[in-house]
């Protein structure tokens, strides 16, 4: 399948925002009130895994910068976004970076929140700050101030339910090749933590939903916060002697980045030649390693442009805030993530009846808000979602030095365990 090209088409609106950097209007009106929200200008400001998840601050900053220059709150506020905090996949970090956060830089929300160690999420629902990211880790679930782009809890540490997006997009994948994945066999590896110990549970059930059989589901691979191992030797081999001492028909790693290239890598040399899946992989930098693989991610890809107008968006508010970024490299998962997760802040802004304030947005958020981006990001209505996530998501795939469609963005079911 040939790689659609990524094309750059600058809007009046974007335009302005290259010129200008969003800065706020002259004749803004005065504001005041001592609540962080209420200000001429919005400040948030983010915490994240750099070492994975750091190109998330430029879809961050993308968005808001042509949200402060088409004045989108219609109150003449504009936005400013103080960059990041790194928690090197630490839970206490994490805190401490949160409460720097709201404590010490008075933002009005956090934004993004993208890490493996969300610990902070917790200080933040005793302070009611409203945050924003991708709900990874059991701390995201049932709060009232923490708001997914692709639901509250992807990953709840007792599930009651799982969705059956991953088992239904592989089941596609195996059917447009003529062949069925009833009866292919599954071998599921995890980190040794709380995140992959859920993963396993909802996983393997997905997986079994569409007539697989799993065949081998461990979480006992090193993970955050611990660092990742030396050799994943000991590991690969286990896996490809998984199914009555032959290697099974697929895959699954639900690791950290870092351990999903380790172990990916590992099979790789090993001669492991059955479909490997992850969720991290989708990274044009990282493409030449993934050559085979699938990767399933919660969103349309970048290669749905231009026919899918919400990603061209995407795309095209990037280029305005970093003209010299190399589309080629530089638009990643993580990127869209944080656009995405300021998107959905902002149409959560967009629903507060009367001034804005950090308990009129966790209000607002909270009174049915239904967010979605059609054909790119599921629908998800809070506060039910604050329990789970969106059964929603694309399979893409390596192929010859470049990620391809395996099949396009698609909805599963969310089904009791």
């Amino acid at each position: 399948m040939k790689r659609p090209k990524l094309v750059a088409v600058l809007t009046a609106s974007s335009l302005a925002v290259a010129l200008s950097g969003g800065i706020a209007k002259a004749d803004a009106p005065e504001r005041g009130g001592g609540d962080p929200c209420s200000g001429d200008t919005i400040k948030v400001g983010g915490v994240v895994y750099g070492g994975f998840y750091g190109d998330s601050e430029k879809g961050v900053q993308a968005r808001l910068d042509r949200a402060s220059a088409d004045d989108e709150l219609g109150t003449g506020q504009t936005f400013e976004f103080i960059g990041v905090e790194e928690d090197n996949s630490e839970p206490s970090e994490n805190t401490d970076a949160v409460r720097k956060l709201i404590q010490q830089d008075n933002v009005c929300a956090i934004l993004p929140m993208m890490t493996a160690t969300p610990a902070g999420v917790t200080f933040a629902e005793e302070q009611g700050t409203p945050v924003f990211g991708w709900a990874i880790g059991p701390e995201w679930c049932d709060t009232t101030v923490a708001f997914g782009f692709s639901g509250g809890c992807l990953t709840p540490p007792e599930p009651d339910v799982f969705g059956n997006t991953w088992g239904v997009l592989l089941r596609e994948k195996f059917k447009a090749a003529g062949d069925s994945i009833k009866g292919k066999t599954m071998a599921i590896i995890a980190d040794d933590n709380d995140l992959g110990r859920s993963g396993i549970e909802t996983q393997t059930a997905a997986i079994e939903d569409v007539g697989a059989k799993v065949i081998y589901a461990e979480a006992n691979v090193p993970g955050p916060p611990a660092p990742s191992p030396a050799d994943f030797t000991p590991f690969a081999n286990e896996l490809l002697e998984a199914d009555d001492g032959e290697p099974p028909d697929m895959i699954m790693l639900l690791m950290s980045s870092l351990n999903v290239l380790g172990m990916a890598g590992k099979l790789k040399e090993l001669g492991y030649e059955g479909l490997q899946t992850n969720a991290v992989q989708y990274d044009p930098r990282l493409v030449g390693g993934a050559e085979g693989s699938t990767v399933f991610i919660q969103m349309a890809p970048f290669q749905a442009a231009p026919e899918n107008e919400n990603v061209q968006r995407l795309i095209d508010d990037v280029v305005a805030s970093f003209p010299d970024l190399d589309l080629e490299t530089g638009l990643t998962q993580p990127l869209a993530g944080g656009y995405w997760s300021a998107e959905m802040m902002l149409e959560m802004m967009q629903k507060v009846d009367g001034d804005l304030s950090q308990a009129a947005l966790v209000e607002a958020g909270n009174d049915n808000f239904v967010f979605e981006v059609p054909d790119t990001i599921a629908r998800t209505k809070w506060p039910k979602a604050h329990s789970q996530g969106s059964p929603c998501g694309t399979l893409v795939e390596a192929v010859a030095g470049e990620y391809t469609i395996a099949v396009p963005f698609t909805c599963g079911k969310i089904k009791k365990l």
